[in-house]
């Protein structure tokens, strides 16, 4: 750049969005309504839902509603870092205790529910997987514990494929052990295979599954509970955080209050309190 020409600053995106995080040091705290990583649209419905809700009169109360938005959607970024947080120290903490990776890692992205149901739905199947050998064929089942079976038994031959695409003409109800030992036998005479290998088959397949989700669950959850707390000062940064942030939505409540009152003429007699004349005390 030639001695005393002025720069018209960033021309290109990557330009533009550093100047905009450019006094951006905390992404919990800054003033920036949207992010990377977040969406102009949460944004947007969040304020537009509160001020639906509040009415601001005039533009003084339109200044309110949107700094009361922001403190909102700082809280909701904190409880998003936090998440996320807490998911990386048990991670990185559980490198030391925690032999299977990919089973702490499943914990975290589904959910101790997701996999809980998952581990009855084998313990379900197990239990199926024997009767197709021993129950008769007019014994009834009902259609989801059939659709169980043939699902295990095409994900297993057939490379995953559901049972609308393995199976036809399945009935909607009166399911019987004779729907399913037809279909099975299907399977196995289109595969090469016999219904004997078959069961055996699905019987160690779903052993192993059990087995694998009753490691996650055990291994998993001790691991989450050993490691849970953030450390080196992080998780007390976050109750700091999230105290200034919550005192900030006092105190906007609080001045929204205010000015509808006086605006009506009314008096609040205990109006809405924070510590802190800028709203960022902690709450006693």
């Amino acid at each position: 750049m030639a001695k005393g020409q002025q720069s018209n600053g960033y021309t290109t995106d990557h330009g533009r969005l550093t100047i905009v995080g450019a006094q951006t040091s905390n992404g919990a705290l800054c003033f920036t309504p949207v992010l990377p990583g977040e969406r102009e649209e949460d944004w947007l419905a969040l304020l537009g839902g509160v001020r639906e809700r509040i009415q601001p009169a005039d533009r003084l109360e339109e200044e309110m509603v949107f700094n009361l938005t922001m403190a909102l959607w700082q809280s909701r970024r904190l409880h998003r870092y936090e998440k996320a947080a807490t998911h990386r120290q048990i991670e990185e903490a559980s490198r030391d205790v925690f032999d299977d990776r990919d089973a702490i890692a499943l914990l975290l992205a589904r959910g101790v529910e997701s996999v809980r149901v998952e581990l009855g739905t084998m313990e379900k199947a197990l239990g199926l997987i024997g009767a197709v050998a021993f129950a008769g064929d007019d014994e009834s089942l009902s259609k989801e514990d059939g659709e169980l079976v043939l699902q295990l038994a095409a994900r297993l031959v057939l490379n995953g494929k559901s049972v609308e695409q393995a199976f036809s003409g399945l009935p909607e109800d009166s399911w019987t052990w004779s729907v399913v030992r037809e279909n099975l036998s299907l399977l196995c005479e289109a595969a090469s295979k016999s219904l004997p290998w078959l069961l055996k088959t699905l019987h160690a397949f779903v052993m192993e599954e059990l087995s694998g989700l009753r490691r996650t669950l055990e291994d998993g959850v001790r691991s989450i509970e050993t490691n849970y707390t953030l450390k080196d000062g992080e998780f007390e940064r976050l109750v700091l955080y999230h105290a200034r942030v919550q005192n900030r939505i006092a105190k906007w409540l609080s001045l929204l209050a205010q000015s509808k009152a006086d605006r009506l003429g009314l008096t609040i007699t205990q109006p809405l309190d924070s510590n802190g004349a800028d709203g960022d005390g902690a709450f006693e």
